[in-house]
């Protein structure tokens, strides 16, 4: 297995893969007719995101290839345009690594952590020795780039993890408040999942409440949180009483799931329906920042009932409205309480996340800009607010806490 590696630092990830790709067109073209095997594509091409996926497809089209000589494997694409038989390439995300196998030559991807690169490199070689080029960050890049002709999987593994930047995944988050909170959120969500189903009798729901309850007193007790635990336990039952400061956990509650961190939305993409010749292929749901940073046009359709954008463009600046002090910050807020006044800006102009944002509740928590920056990267989506930082849902949590052990430690 042959692998080449491609150093990813300021340049636009997606230009650097169009290049690559039409650079071995010729190459994946010829293997496409000397091997028409149903279960085999030339190349496969892997990133991070729907976004950059939809792209990228652009780009390729636009450097020459047919649109449908592309497989298309993504979140939210629709099965017809997933299909591999007789394609010149596939295109996806993390989608492309479940449940998908097909032999290749040929795999193109992003990794800038050191598990998606494992897991991606892994598809190439499968059946015969292949070629991987990966985009990568610095430290990653120079460590590859002095690599034997030879290695072993053990030890090529080994160096891997220590070429990657260590990503602090706040592992503290579990033992704090908020992060008891969370626990006790998706606890009371199974339970009364169990009791909407109508397959829980009142002793059967008290004896599952007795052992969610033992669990995360076992938990507590294990991590040193005790403390956290009583106050996370303590916030659910004010907020069961109707105790003001408390109501938040109602909408925290049903926003609650194992994933959760921004706002979901749908969104009917005009120039994705224009791609695929189809109305319904043009919506799919979308990361309400993601589409705040790229989306062209973004519009509310009362009809549709739904976002509307005309694409996926350049980045723009998106800020929130400078409403808050000082007094605001350590507190959990609700977006229906601020529905005239909290905007959402996309290059200066008013975006009709706005309203969206209030016509369906959602928590968010606000923090000085200056206490916590230094510690954020782009697993914590927030939004700037004059000289705070906002972020919604899951996040908020994360980012209160965040700034509480900030304050903590200075």
């Amino acid at each position: 297995m042959e692998l080449t590696p491609v150093q990813v630092a300021g340049d636009d990830p997606v230009e650097v893969l169009v290049s690559r790709v039409v650079g071995l067109r010729e190459e994946i073209e010829r293997l496409r007719r000397d091997i028409p095997d149903d279960d085999y594509i030339p190349a496969v091409v892997i990133v991070n995101s729907v976004l950059s996926a939809i792209r990228l497809e652009d780009r390729l089209v636009e450097a020459g290839f047919a649109r449908d000589s592309l497989a298309i494997i993504r979140g939210l694409s629709h099965r017809a345009v997933r299909e591999t038989r007789g394609k010149l390439l596939a295109l996806g995300t993390s989608a492309v690594e479940v449940g998908v196998d097909f032999r290749c030559d040929y795999l193109l991807f992003e990794a800038f952590e050191a598990a998606s690169f494992l897991q991606r490199f892994g598809r190439v070689g499968r059946h015969r020795a292949g070629k991987a080029i990966a985009l990568v960050p610095p430290n990653a890049f120079e460590g590859m780039r002095k690599l034997p002709d030879e290695i072993d999987r053990a030890a090529f593994e080994e160096r891997i993890y220590a070429w990657y930047p260590s990503a602090e995944a706040y592992p503290w988050f579990v033992t704090t408040e908020h992060g008891m909170i969370t626990a006790r959120a998706l606890a009371e969500n199974l339970v009364a999942t169990v009791e909407a189903d109508g397959q829980g009798r009142p002793e059967v729901l008290a004896r599952l409440r007795e052992k969610i309850e033992a669990i995360l007193s076992g938990h507590a007790e294990r991590l040193g949180c005790v403390t956290e635990n009583a106050r996370a336990k303590l916030a659910f039952q004010r907020c069961a009483t109707g105790k003001s400061g408390a109501q938040w956990l109602k909408t925290y509650r049903r926003l609650n799931r194992f994933r959760t961190s921004l706002p979901s939305v749908k969104v009917h993409d005009f120039m994705e329906q224009h791609r695929r010749q189809d109305w319904e292929m043009g919506e799919y749901e979308a990361d309400l920042a993601m589409l705040l940073k790229r989306a062209v046009d973004l519009r509310w359709n009362e009809k549709l009932g739904m976002l509307t954008i005309k694409g996926i463009g350049k980045y723009r600046r998106v800020h929130a409205s400078e409403i808050f002090s000082d007094e605001d910050c350590g507190l959990m807020l609700e977006t229906e309480e601020y529905r005239d006044r909290l905007l959402l800006y996309q290059d200066g102009e008013a975006t009709p996340a706005s309203d969206l944002m209030g016509r369906r509740n959602h928590i968010f928590a606000v923090v000085p800009k200056a206490d916590v920056e230094a510690e954020l990267d782009w697993r914590l989506p927030v939004f700037e607010a004059g000289k705070y930082l906002i972020a919604f849902d899951g996040a908020a949590l994360m980012l209160l806490e965040l700034w509480r052990r900030r304050r903590k430690a200075a």
